[in-house]
């Protein structure tokens, strides 16, 4: 039986954080972060056009992702389970535009829309903290319409442990990533990204003077090409940390 992680309030804690990490003029400004975003972002427009396209963002959060499709022209729509998270939404997006996206209080496991009320659903980093992946993809599955897409994140597992964080459920294989979308949706695609040694480099926690220089030249040069805006192979190997993976529903 799966052990629940420990529970923390992230957004009470830190507040808009992903915000913070995603804005150029930001001191927190985090390469990795904003590049997670822009590869999400740019598989999707890929597959569909977004303009007037009705949205849903799965494990919102903060709101970032659902700010960056309403601007690109989506009619989307925000869930979490966390009020601290969607009040954060509200008033970073609001500060951004002229109207917040429509949000929602709810589970991924028991999304409160119609069958078939979106042309496209996104989960960022999200499938990684819940208990059933397999029942939170099946509501993804049913909110959508025919041909509808999904893009999901999520940590690459390694080999050598069974995840990188306390407050992960589950990590995956691209192998199992591919197996368990391929059980609900068509046309899986199952691709690496956060590329070594960029990755490392920016995450090692050395405070000697290479660690230092590498992380900073790394964020400065990523203001003008962001390694981490990439997308890697499909069955990517360990040398990419993270996965993103693309479906369609049948």
């Amino acid at each position: 039986m799966t052990q629940a992680p420990p529970s923390y309030d992230k957004y009470e804690a830190h507040g808009a954080f992903h915000w913070q990490a995603v804005e150029a003029g930001a001191r927190r400004w985090c390469p990795l972060t904003a590049g997670r975003y822009a590869v999400a972002l740019g598989l999707l427009a890929e597959r569909l056009a977004l303009v007037g396209a009705r949205g849903l963002d799965v494990g919102t959060g903060d709101g970032v992702m659902l700010f960056l499709l309403a601007r690109a022209g989506a009619r989307v729509t925000g869930v979490d389970v966390s009020a601290a998270g969607l009040e954060l939404a509200r008033t970073e997006i609001g500060r951004r535009a002229a109207q917040a996206p429509w949000l929602v209080a709810g589970s991924g496991a028991a999304l409160p829309f119609p069958d078939g009320a979106f042309d496209f659903a996104v989960a960022l980093e999200f499938i990684e903290h819940v208990p059933e992946p397999e029942r939170h993809l099946a509501e993804m599955r049913r909110a959508l319409r025919p041909g509808g897409v999904l893009v999901l994140t999520t940590p690459h597992r390694m080999p050598d442990r069974a995840v990188s964080s306390p407050y992960h459920m589950q990590e995956f294989m691209p192998e199992e990533l591919e197996r368990l979308l391929g059980a609900q949706f068509r046309d899986v695609q199952v691709r690496g990204i956060q590329p070594e040694p960029f990755d490392g480099w920016y995450r090692s926690p050395g405070r000697n003077l290479l660690s230092q220089a590498r992380r900073l030249g790394l964020r400065l040069g990523a203001r003008w090409v962001n390694p981490f805006a990439r997308v890697g192979p499909a069955r990517p190997t360990t040398r990419w940390k993270g996965l993103i993976a693309v479906g369609v529903k049948p």
